[in-house]
């Protein structure tokens, strides 16, 4: 059986659950992550980019020579946790790192041999560290964890001396609380039934501050209950507008704005989640979104995680992530793109007949890589059939 494994997406609720921990008392952060998924940017780019590696193949390898040959998987690959898939595994991870710049592991069980057989993902701002004589000391939920079961990477800008790391939602809380109230000025406008904020005046005459609130708090209760009908006044006043539709206030180019923001913190195309691009001499197209995304998006958190499982796997052992794996291109690209690998001696068409999930040709065909490069046939084998 092959020892590379197709995996879902799964939603951000799947893996994190609706209890994630407040962060508005912890390390000075005033933005909660449940809020900050609230912002419909940032659940996109999240979702987005976990979602494509959790569906990522990948494989347990081990070097031979200069190559990396795949082996069957250890225990820690083939069942990481007590309570998670390995593509929602695998996904948690990425969301970790995205959401707060690190990722945190406590190994739960090890083999004969001591290696982590499984690590489970902790919240992040659970899991707190001091130094105590020049060593960490690392607590989760307030209890001691021994140092050896701690797996933590980090892949946000690092500041000497900082065992924990930078939180790219930390930086964009400005950002984030603006969305929010933008989203609540919305919200409050259609629930009012269109009704502006406005100012109320009385042309007769001037009236005391406890009639300033009676007509005050009448305007607010037609807002808030009588949906688009009318609000029925005396003689002599008038509304002046204040503001009046959510994109009359700017409302739309706020969330434009803030969407653009979220697009360069996580290295998404502005406008898969919102957001505008840049100039018309900007260089912008389907094929060089996809390469923004693979190549400056996604390798630098399924990297991370290659990095911190291989860091847990036996010394000749390590994780290998194929990003091409999710690349799915039109049966005549396909096409071409088998035959180039045959015709160039890259590989033999059994190989290629495999990759499609064909069976082998018959006789002993298709087992000999063409040599030399773009003959117009493939020689028998001598000797039989392979």
């Amino acid at each position: 059986m092959s020892v590379l494994f197709k995996r879902r997406a799964v939603s951000y609720q799947d893996v994190w659950g609706s209890d994630s921990a407040d962060w508005s008392d912890l390390s000075g952060r005033l933005t909660s992550v449940e809020v900050a998924l609230g912002v419909a940017a940032v659940f996109s780019a999240v979702d987005l980019i976990s979602s494509r590696i959790a569906m990522m193949d990948f494989a347990e390898v081990t070097r031979s020579g200069q190559l990396d040959r795949p082996v069957p998987l250890g225990p820690l690959l083939s069942g990481p946790s007590s309570s998670f898939a390995v593509d929602e595994w695998m996904y948690q991870a990425s969301a970790s790192s995205l959401l707060f710049g690190r990722i945190v592991g406590l190994v739960t069980a090890r083999t004969s041999t001591n290696w982590p057989s499984r690590i489970e993902w902790a919240h992040p701002d659970q899991v707190t560290v001091r130094k105590m004589g020049g060593r960490p000391q690392w607590s989760h939920q307030g209890q001691p964890v021994d140092t050896e079961d701690v797996v933590i990477r980090r892949r946000s800008p690092m500041i000497p001396g900082d065992l924990i790391g930078v939180s790219p939602i930390a930086k964009l809380h400005v950002d984030i609380q603006r969305a929010v109230k933008a989203a609540a000025y919305e919200r409050g406008f259609f629930e009012a039934g269109g009704l502006p904020m406005a100012v109320l005046g009385n042309t007769d005459s001037t009236i005391d501050e406890a009639q300033a609130r009676a007509v005050a708090a009448r305007y607010d209760e037609v807002r808030r209950t009588r949906g688009r009908k009318p609000m029925v006044m005396g003689k002599g006043w008038k509304v002046d507008v204040l503001r009046s539709s959510p994109s009359e206030s700017g409302v739309d180019e706020l969330e434009a704005r803030i969407n653009t923001k979220v697009a360069n913190v996580f290295h998404v195309p502005p406008e898969w989640v919102g957001g505008k691009t840049g100039s018309a001499l900007t260089y912008n197209n389907p094929e060089m979104n996809q390469r923004l995304l693979d190549g400056v998006a996604l390798q630098p958190v399924y990297t991370l995680i290659e990095r911190l499982v291989s860091s847990q796997l036996p010394q000749s052992r390590r994780l290998v992530i194929y990003p091409d794996s999710i690349l799915r291109s039109d049966p005549k690209t396909s096409a071409e793109v088998d035959e180039r690998l045959i015709r160039s001696g890259m590989a033999t068409p059994n190989e290629r007949r495999r990759a499609r999930g064909l069976d082998d040709l018959p006789g002993g065909q298709g087992g000999t890589a063409l040599w030399p490069p773009y003959a117009t046939s493939i020689p028998k084998p001598q000797g039989g059939t392979q």
